[in-house]
């Protein structure tokens, strides 16, 4: 038997044609509470007043329905919501369906909160995200089905068929398993990948053109890679420092894997060209060139060259590019000044200062304004041919020879 009642001066009846013995008059006095649909005298649906809202299902209420449909069940396992058309012909599975299911037993699709099936066929879904107590929320597609996300009406990435996750783009550029970031272009500096810490500065840039920055204060990423903090490689490791044959830092070019930095010891630093040891810094901080067990603060197996500058009549004041003066005075006295030691920067410096010609013209070793050189301000000469002075500068702002 079904039934339709109207709360408030309308008709009454049921399939018999019984308008329930009572004349509609007499519901005069009935508020109007919307319209029910019952069958077998079960409330099954309920149009609200007087907002037109929708309530269908076995134990449902009349009141509180803010939604425009809401299907409800007072059992644990309740009955999808449908939409299909009948592109491939009437009854289930004959078109295009979306389906809605919010059964908490899972079987026969029940598990499928929302389903779509563009070809038709009972649970055989194109797409659809799944809920159920022990898998939890799902989002699927049939094997050769992408799940795609737009804003603005323009796709903004994808999950491929086989799972890898594209940003910035409609397909997949490169062959990543799992993610592929595409930005505006390979010049471009626009950032693809941003990382902030909890005050909104950015920790972590990936740009379009390849340009990456980690640590703090790393927005302008003047250089390829810019980091701020403490940098460490993995294989930089007392178990695995590198050799002067494969270094743990080396580069990528066909042929320079064996030229880079390893570590030879605990606290040794090692640098390697070619495979072979270059240069040595031990944990005491002595350093050796071509020499592996360096015994002095800098030992040097192999020739040095030192800067040698010609001089001739005339004034030169020495700096940090000078160390070795050759003096020609032939056309005239040489005078060399020293660098004033008030400044600590020049202190600790070395020059070496010969007379090289026959001439009586002698070269003059000039001192700064109230700075000795060996307890003597002002002058001191050289005279004679091949005459030379070792000078150095030190610590109590004077110079000495040595």
């Amino acid at each position: 038997m079904a039934q339709v009642f109207a709360g408030r001066d309308a008709l009454a009846w049921h399939e018999g044609g019984d308008d329930f013995g009572v004349t509609p008059s007499a519901l005069g006095t009935i508020a109007a509470d919307g319209v029910s649909i019952l069958i077998g005298n079960t409330q099954l649906a309920h149009f609200t007043s007087p907002e037109g809202n929708l309530c269908l299902g076995q134990g449902i209420t009349t009141t509180g329905v803010y939604e425009k449909i809401r299907a409800y069940d007072s059992s644990a396992v309740v009955g999808s919501i449908t939409m299909q058309n009948a592109d491939g012909g009437p009854g289930p599975g004959g078109g295009a369906a979306f389906n809605l299911d919010v059964n908490d037993a899972p079987g026969s699709g029940a598990s499928q909160l929302v389903n779509y099936n563009r070809f038709g066929g009972a649970f055989t879904s194109e797409c659809h995200l799944h809920s159920d107590m022990t898998a939890g929320m799902r989002i699927r597609t049939n094997p050769a089905t992408p799940i795609m996300f737009d804003t603005n009406s323009v796709e903004r990435g994808r999950f491929t068929a086989t799972g890898t996750l594209v940003i910035g783009s409609t397909t997949l550029t490169g062959t990543a398993d799992c993610l592929e970031l595409d930005g505006a272009g390979s010049t471009s500096a626009t950032r693809t990948m941003e990382v902030f810490d909890s005050l909104g500065a950015p920790y972590f840039i990936l740009r379009d053109d390849g340009r990456m920055g980690v640590g703090a204060g790393i927005a302008g990423l003047a250089a390829t890679f810019v980091c701020t903090g403490q940098a460490r490689a993995v294989d930089f490791s007392a178990t695995q420092p590198g050799t002067p044959g494969d270094p743990a830092y080396s580069f990528t070019q066909a042929g320079n894997t064996d030229t880079g930095m390893y570590s030879g010891g605990v606290d040794e630093l090692n640098f390697t060209t070619a495979g072979v040891e270059r240069v040595t810094i031990t944990p005491a901080g002595l350093l050796g060139i071509n020499a592996p067990t360096p015994g002095s603060t800098l030992t040097v197996e192999g020739s040095q060259a030192v800067s040698v500058t010609n001089v001739t009549a005339g004034t030169t004041t020495l700096g940090d590019t000078h160390y070795a003066i050759f003096a020609d005075c032939t056309a005239g006295t040489c005078v060399v000044r020293l660098p004033t030691t008030a400044t600590p920067a020049n202190r600790d410096r070395v020059y070496v200062i010969k007379k090289v010609d026959a001439s009586a013209n002698p070269v003059n070793i000039q001192t700064p304004v109230g700075i000795a050189l060996d307890g003597v301000i002002g002058i001191t000469p050289l005279t004679v041919q091949y005459q030379s002075m070792t000078v150095c500068a030190g610590t109590n702002a004077d110079w000495f020879i040595i």
